[in-house]
């Protein structure tokens, strides 16, 4: 069986959904881990120690590992975790010295492994592939506002010279890194994520809203991470401009309620435009317990200006719920326009709220959950682990370029 060391250095996966900085990125690792696990393969993750009370070895299967180890302080912002990179490699390589584990490559995610996995190639002697999940140009050619680390594009690009190959979702991706970055193609592999559906699916729409007590308004869905860069504020005035004939209520899930800086500052912003009973902000949840949201859901919303993929809008559709999102990144790949949902090219609220109102007389798909779900339906990690596995065999052999 061959053995496999993630790295996700700034978030473990065991993480509750819509904490800071914790969304699609851990699905996809305790997805795809588990998927692979299914094909032979044996799983690692390390990240850092985000709890006292965390265990150093926490197994959530038979064949996948949560690995905590320290970098830096448990509660520790993680704007500043650069410099803890060091400490967290260090680590990582005393507790091999005790273990004595033999893998066959590193997989590492977002830019914060990337140093991580380059010294781990070295020090043990194996390949190394990274999957950013988010990139700084991309991120920064989508919203000029953002601010990022002034370490990161650099030791992005130094990352993506380094390994042995590059793993995005999208073609979309796989150009911008081309562009931005002046790297081959040929070291960039495409391999878009999957989704449950066994958790994901349709469910009586009616009986959902009565479960969470929302009874017959129009409801309107979000769900991800409190972050600027999803453009929240055009999302609130999305729905705060909507005609009230429409009786549209948003459901905003994600941020920690009582810890969340930027979820306080929505909130109040929502209480100055006197529109407080128009949102419901429910933090945080497990996943687990999404589907019966996505379900009573009449669309969901995303106005972010930069997505590399986004998972909650494949989850979405996978309960047969459409999506309003912004034309950004690999989103056009999930929206197919007017037929499950819209893709938004001006990203303001009146642009939204326009489609908005457009979905509420569209009878044809508010009624299609069936047809919705067709195209969640062909993103399986089976199949994504397949393609992974078929990309760790090349790199094994030699034979990926």
């Amino acid at each position: 069986m061959s053995k496999i060391a993630f790295v996700s250095m700034h978030v473990c996966p065991l993480g509750k959904l819509g904490e800071d900085k914790i969304g699609g990125m851990n699905v996809y690792i305790m997805n795809l881990a588990t998927a692979l696990t299914k094909l032979g393969y044996e799983i690692d993750i390390y990240t850092r120690k985000h709890d006292i009370k965390d265990p150093v070895i926490v197994k959530t299967d038979q064949n996948i590992r949560i690995i905590h180890l320290d970098a830096g302080p448990v509660l520790e912002n993680n704007n500043h975790l650069y410099k803890y990179i060091d400490d967290f490699t260090n680590n990582i390589i005393e507790f091999n010295l005790n273990e004595k584990n033999e893998y066959k490559i590193i997989h590492s995610h977002y830019w914060l492994s990337g140093p991580v996995g380059a010294v781990l190639k070295d020090t043990w002697g194996i390949p190394h592939l990274i999957t950013f999940h988010t990139l700084s140009a991309i991120k920064l050619k989508a919203s000029p506002s953002i601010v990022e680390h002034q370490q990161r594009y650099k030791v992005e690009k130094n990352t993506m010279n380094k390994v042995d190959s590059i793993i995005v979702s999208t073609q979309s991706e796989l150009d911008d890194i081309v562009d931005l970055y002046n790297i081959p193609d040929k070291k960039i592999q495409v391999i878009p994520p999957g989704v449950d559906l066994e958790l994901f699916k349709p469910l009586n729409k009616i009986e959902s809203k009565k479960k969470l007590g929302l009874n017959n308004r129009n409801i309107i869905l979000y769900v991800g991470r409190i972050d600027p860069i999803k453009g929240l504020y055009t999302l609130l005035d999305s729905v705060f401009n909507i005609n009230t004939k429409y009786d549209p209520k948003l459901i905003l899930i994600g941020g920690d309620l009582n810890k969340s800086q930027d979820l306080i500052e929505l909130k109040n912003y929502t209480f100055k435009k006197g529109k407080s009973d128009v949102v419901d902000f429910v933090g945080l949840i497990d996943q687990s317990d999404l589907p019966i949201y996505y379900n009573a859901a009449e669309v969901f919303l995303l106005t972010s200006f930069y997505e590399s993929f986004g998972l909650s809008v494949l989850e979405s559709l996978a309960c047969g719920t459409p999506a309003i999102v912004s034309n950004v990144g690999g989103l056009s790949e999930l929206i197919d326009n007017g037929t499950n949902g819209y893709l938004v090219s001006e990203n303001n609220a009146r642009s939204f709220t326009n489609h908005i109102e457009a979905f509420f007389e569209n009878e044809r798909m508010k009624n299609s959950s069936i047809n919705i779900r067709l195209k969640a339906e062909s993103y399986q990690w089976s199949k994504s682990a397949k393609n992974m596995s078929n990309i760790y065999t090349k790199i094994f052999d030699g034979s990926l370029n």
